[in-house]
């Protein structure tokens, strides 16, 4: 049975000289830095010749294995392997500062190596080596590379280019595929510290692969640096697009603001010309209006003289009708008066002049009747008439003594009266004309009062008028019309633009869907032809892909057996096996003896005419497949280019004409917005105009409302002071004739009082008289009594005295009724006559009143209309020569600069509109301007900031001033317009699938070796349920389940997406489908998905097959299941998991081993562990017996052995004073 039997150091490694013997099981044990691992390592070496895998840090200053364990000339590890037919060496040395191998057919002896020498025992060099083997034996060529060394031991001799078939001696097993062996024993000793992530470690680095046949020599990984460098492009390129997508909203901002900034420059300049036209006009128009407002201003002087003129000669004539109409009402008055005085006068029982009248007019009937009753008396007195003619002469003499005193009296009181009279009438005359001068005087102050009425009341008709006026007039109405006319024009234009972009967009869709209807036909006869080339294609490929099949199945086949071992195969047995059998890798094939019998069957075999296909037949039809499908592909790009041609034409053919109805279109919006805006702004100037106009209003009336308030209060004070004046004359009036009338009260009282006593006297002298007369009556009637009737005389004389009395009253009522006459013809009968003149008089004033103030009116009404045309027009050019003032104010500001050469050079023709406006829409639109430009460049800078410098679409990202933002601006809007992204989206589309095709070859290989892990996992455990000695364990079992790392779980639904869609993705080509579009766009979420997870994963730099899946481990431990856990320390003790990984290890070399060599198990490996002494000591006798029934022997190291028993060699080492290293060994069994 072949193996390393043993190892021997000279002068290497710190080991002067030392034999270690490996038979067996072995355990090094010492303390720590005494040399144990430098012969592990060395014995490692054997396995895997590779100077990288020992586990030696890479530390400055440190040595490597070369310079370590061959320090010196005569530096010498010798491996003796052990084989059925005797011992052989492998010498290895350095030699030109390089190792080399020699193979010596020879069991180990010192002479070869070791010299005797008066100093002792000395190691010999290479060529005094080479001498002395010479003289026994042989050896072989020297070998320097560790490659065909590791392919001689391992049996791999066929495929080393002139190597000899006599290596083949060398191997221990003999394997084309052993590259498992050795790095899985060198991860098994790396990996000794039993951490639960290196069993996976272990397993992926044992999978037969070259480590540089997979990622140009990288070994199982994806190197996701390199990986982010590939994607930085593309994703560069993408962040640029989706930039673009995200801020492609802000280009169309860009292009509104830009083509607003465009238009409201034009209109600035229509503007400027309109300005220029208006100041030319207004300049000649304001010499015009001069010239009028002269003239009216002289025809408004004419009229207000005409004014004056006729208002004097008005007040004259009227002061003259005032006299004449207050002695008119004078007369009235008077005799008003005068009826109403005779109407209450009353004398003695009399009242009313009428009653006085009547009553006097009985004086004849009264002397008639006293006549009567004088003549009854004198016949009653006939018979004593003697006695009558004595009474008779007595009562004569009484009554002509008593009229005597009568009349004096009277003449006394006659006087009296006539003195009253005279002295009343002189009061009243006196009364009268001062009553009539303060009439007078009053009178003037009432007339003018009534002149100022008269004005102040024309003066409130004016006003109100004015308010009225105010109150129905429509300010602003011009202005408001022109705006709701614009209003209207600026609705109907945004309708009419809404149409018209209404009806490009259905001419644009009508274009496009003709266009899409044409490149559909287009594509359909495309596909068509792209279905029948892939069915073409699908039908060859899958041809190709069973050829590829059978020649990937040709390795560790039968068909390979059979060539190999068994010559002319192909007319014999070949005839009989068909391409499953003789394709299969699981037959086990041998050589038993070269009989002729099939299954102890003879057969004659040449009737069967059957030609057994050889490697050469599979290649010949793979190249016919190969080119059958390179020329449909080529067909398929003849028809792709012409499909693209064609395709072009179409979109040539309506790209231009599309282009125009969209600019129309962009246009079109553009001057919507414009024209909304101006909407918004008429509206709103309309809103303004009214409220303007009713604000307006409101002032116009509050300045007249206070005039008029004014008037009011004027006329009230007025009328106040006319009626103040009206009762401060009355009051005068009343006055006076209250002084008159105390005057008179005062004369008729003094004449009344002078009156009273001279009446008094008369009473008194009538009461002497009357005693006088009734005395000598009664004398008479006593005289008389019985000659006359006395009683009947009495009677009479009773009758005679009343009428008498009556007689005597109306004697002095005459005088009443004479002074009543007078009045009654001066007063009282001309009273008609009066009120007819203060009537005619009263209508002549009126009508002079009525015709003055026609021919005031009109003439009012003419200065008027005079002074309002006057103060239009001075209104006008007051208005005019600001308006002017303002432009030349403007000339001078900065403003002006910008649209001076328009002003100048107007092209248009002056409108009604006034240069303040025009002054103040050129400052805002400039400012306007400004502030669109700010606008514009902002959305500008807020649309480049997200943009990389250097971005794909060469957009700057900076700008220096503004026209470089109006030249981008107008670039960008061509760039939408040309619905260039488009052009990019593709280009990306184009370019991205080849980084899909890269990022899946790294997936795939990574991938690919899944399966053999898999297999592997699952002989381990078939291994552990055929072979268990430990005890405590009673069930291992491992499983690999799918990956949870981000970016791997991302490459396998790249992956998985490329399988589906091999060629459904990127550019059209012979084998996309109808979803291009739709693939494309999965294509993009997955690169993302990538970028997004590499991003997440800043620190991790490279994906390897350890990545690819999750590991888990189950274990029965004393008949408890821990379950399927990711970490062996969650499956037990400390102990047990470094026993469990232990066993994982063994069976894994197992199973490699077993793999390996199928011809021959007559070999034993070497499993090497340090450090395992934490792992208790009856199962590390278990576990050295788990080993060996698997023909594996152990060899482990600890500071402490705790079961020396269990190994057949035990060794201790130590070191010396001078630091060399020493083993002993303490227990050899056999």
């Amino acid at each position: 049975m072949k193996h390393l039997n043993k190892i021997i150091f000279i002068k290497s490694g710190n080991i002067d000289y030392q034999e270690i013997v490996l038979n067996g099981n072995v355990h090094f044990t010492g303390d720590q830095g005494v040399g144990k691992t430098t012969v592990l390592r060395a014995i490692l070496f054997f396995y895997n010749a590779d100077t990288q895998k020992l586990g030696i840090p890479k530390v400055a200053n440190k040595s490597d294995f070369a310079d370590y364990y061959f320090e010196f000339p005569n530096s010498h590890i010798i491996y003796e392997i052990a084989t059925k037919e005797g011992k052989y060496l492998i010498w290895l040395y350095k030699e030109h500062n390089q190792l080399c191998y020699r193979f010596i057919d020879s069991e180990y002896k010192r002479e070869f190596f070791l010299e005797e020498t008066p100093k002792g025992i000395l190691p010999l060099k290479p060529n005094k080596i080479s001498e002395n083997i010479l003289t026994q034996t042989r050896h072989s060529r020297k070998i320097i590379k560790f490659t065909e060394y590791r392919n001689i031991i391992y049996g791999a001799t066929n495929q080393i280019n002139g190597l000899s078939r006599n290596f083949k001696q060398y191997s221990i097993i003999e394997s084309p595929a052993y590259q498992n062996i050795p790095k899985t024993i060198s991860n098994i000793y790396l990996n000794s510290n039993l951490k639960s992530d290196a069993i996976k470690t272990t397993i992926i680095n044992s999978i037969s692969v070259d480590d540089f046949a997979l990622n140009e020599g990288k070994g199982y990984k994806v190197d996701l640096n390199v990986l982010r460098t590939q994607l930085s492009d593309f994703k560069q390129d993408y962040n640029d697009i989706s930039a673009y997508e995200k801020i492609k909203r802000r280009a169309e901002l860009i292009i509104q603001n830009y083509d607003e900034l465009n238009l409201l420059e034009q209109t600035k300049i229509i503007t400027a010309r309109t300005l220029g036209a208006n100041q030319k006009y207004l300049t000649t128009k304001i010499e015009k209006l001069e010239i009028d407002s002269s003239k009216l201003d002289e025809k408004h002087t004419d009229c207000k003289k005409q004014i004056k003129e006729l208002l004097e000669n008005f007040s004259n004539t009227k002061s003259d009708f005032d006299k004449k109409i207050a002695i008119a009402q004078k007369n009235v008055n008077d005799a008003q008066s005068k009826i109403k005085y005779y109407d209450n006068l009353q004398k003695e029982n009399l009242k009313g002049i009428d009653t006085i009248l009547d009553f006097v007019a009985k004086e004849t009937i009264f002397e008639t009747e006293r006549g009567n009753i004088e003549n009854e008396i004198k016949l009653l007195t006939s018979k004593v008439e003697s006695i009558e003619e004595k009474y008779k002469s007595i009562l004569q003499q009484l009554e002509n003594a008593h009229n005597a005193s009568l009349n004096i009296l009277n003449d006394k009181k006659s006087t009296l009266k006539a003195d009253s009279a005279r002295q009343r009438s002189k009061i009243i005359e006196q009364y009268a004309e001062f009553i009539e001068d303060l009439r007078q005087l009053f009178e003037k102050q009432l007339e003018d009062e009534t002149e100022i009425q008269n004005q102040l009341n024309d003066k409130e008709r004016k006003l109100k008028r004015q308010r009225d006026k105010i109150d129905i007039t429509r300010f602003f109405e011009e202005e408001i019309k022109s705006e709701q006319d614009k209003f209207i024009d600026f609705k109907n234009l945004i309708s009419e633009s809404n149409n018209n972009i209404k009806l490009h967009k259905e001419e644009i869709e009508k274009l496009q869907n003709k266009g899409n209807h044409e490149k559909e036909i287009l594509k359909l006869q495309f596909e068509n032809k792209r279905k029948e080339l892939d069915n073409k294609r699908i039908a060859t490929q899958e041809k190709l892909d069973e050829i590829e099949e059978k020649l990937e199945a040709f390795k560790d086949s039968l068909h390979e057996f059979l060539n190999k071992n068994y010559p002319e195969w192909e007319q014999t047995i070949g005839k009989v096996f068909d391409e499953k059998i003789l394709l299969s890798q699981n037959l086990s094939p041998q050589i038993i003896e070269n009989n002729k019998s099939f299954y102890g069957v003879k057969l004659n075999l040449d009737e069967i005419d059957l030609n057994v296909k050889t490697i050469a037949d599979y290649q010949s039809e793979k190249n016919k497949l190969i080119s059958v499908i390179e020329e449909i592909k080529s067909e398929f790009q003849k028809e792709q280019t012409e499909f693209e041609n064609q395709e072009q034409k179409i979109n040539n053919k309506y790209n231009q004409v599309l282009k125009k109805l969209n600019q129309e279109v962009l246009q079109t919006k553009t001057l919507i917005t414009q024209t909304e805006v101006k909407y918004s702004q008429a509206e709103l100037k309309i809103s303004n105009l009214q409220k303007d106009a009713e604000k307006k209003k409101i002032e116009e009336l509050s300045k007249i409302e206070p005039l008029i308030k004014e008037v009011l209060l004027s006329i009230g004070k007025n009328k106040q002071k006319y009626q103040d004046i009206k009762s401060e004359k009355e009051k005068k009036v009343k006055e006076k004739q209250e002084e008159q009338k105390q005057e008179t009260n005062k004369l008729k009282s003094h004449f009344d009082n002078l009156e009273q006593k001279l009446d008094a006297r008369i009473v008194g002298e009538k009461q002497k008289y009357l005693s006088k007369v009734s005395q000598v009556k009664n004398d008479r009637i006593n005289e008389l009594e019985g000659k006359v009737d006395t009683k009947r005389l009495s009677k009479l004389e009773v009758e005679k005295e009343r009428l008498n009395q009556s007689l005597q009253s109306i004697k002095e009522l005459n005088q009443v009724v004479a002074v009543y006459n007078e009045d009654k013809i001066n007063l009282i009968d001309k009273l008609p006559e009066f009120e007819a003149a203060f009537s005619k008089l009263s209508s002549e004033l009126s009508s002079l009143k009525e015709k003055f103030q026609k021919v005031n009116k009109e003439l009012s009404d003419k200065q008027t209309l005079i002074k309002k045309e006057f103060d239009s027009i001075n209104d006008e050019l007051k208005e005019q020569r600001r308006q002017i003032k303002e432009f030349e104010q403007f000339k001078l500001s900065p403003f002006y600069n910008d649209v001076e050469y328009y002003v100048e050079h107007d092209e248009d023709s002056a409108n009604e509109e006034l240069l303040s406006d025009l002054i103040k829409r050129i400052q805002n639109l400039q400012q306007t301007l400004s502030e669109k430009l700010k606008d514009l460049k902002s959305s500008i800078n807020k649309f480049a900031s997200p943009l990389r410098e250097g971005n794909i679409f060469n957009f700057p990202t900076t700008f220096t001033d503004d026209a470089a933002y109006c030249s981008f601006a107008n670039d960008l809007k061509d760039f939408v317009v040309d619905n260039k992204i488009d052009d990019y989206k593709k280009y990306i589309k184009k370019n991205h699938s080849d980084l899909i095709s890269l990022i899946v070859k790294h997936i795939v290989q990574l991938s690919s070796k899944k399966k053999e892990i898999d297999e592997i996992i699952s002989k381990m455990n078939k291994d552990f349920e055929k072979h268990n000695f430990v005890g405590v364990v009673q069930k291992v079992e491992l499983k690999a389940d799918p990956s949870e790392n981000k970016v791997f779980q991302t490459f396998e639904e790249i992956r998985k997406f490329h399988a589906e869609n091999p060629f459904g993705f990127g550019e059209l080509n012979l084998f996309t489908g109808l979803k291009l579009e739709e693939n494309n766009d999965t294509a993009f979420k997955l690169l993302v998905a990538l970028m997004t997870n590499l991003a997440q994963e800043q620190n991790k730099i490279e994906i390897s097959l350890e990545d690819t899946f999750e590991l888990k481990f189950r274990v029965v431990e004393n008949n408890k299941d821990t379950g399927w856990q990711t970490k062996l320390a969650d499956i037990g003790s400390n102990g047990t998991d470094v026993l469990v990984k232990a066993m994982l290890y063994i069976m894994l070399l197992n199973v490699l081993k077993e793999t390996a060599s199928k011809k021959q198990n007559d070999f034993k490996l070497h499993c090497i562990m340090d450090e395992i002494n934490i792992i208790h000591p009856k199962n590390i006798e278990s576990l050295i017996n788990f080993a060996n029934d698997r023909g594996i022997w152990m060899i482990n190291g600890s500071p402490v052995e705790t079961n020396a028993m269990a190994y057949k060699y035990v060794y201790d080492f130590e070191k010396t004073p001078d630091s060399i290293t020493h083993a002993n060994r303490l227990i050899a069994q056999n």
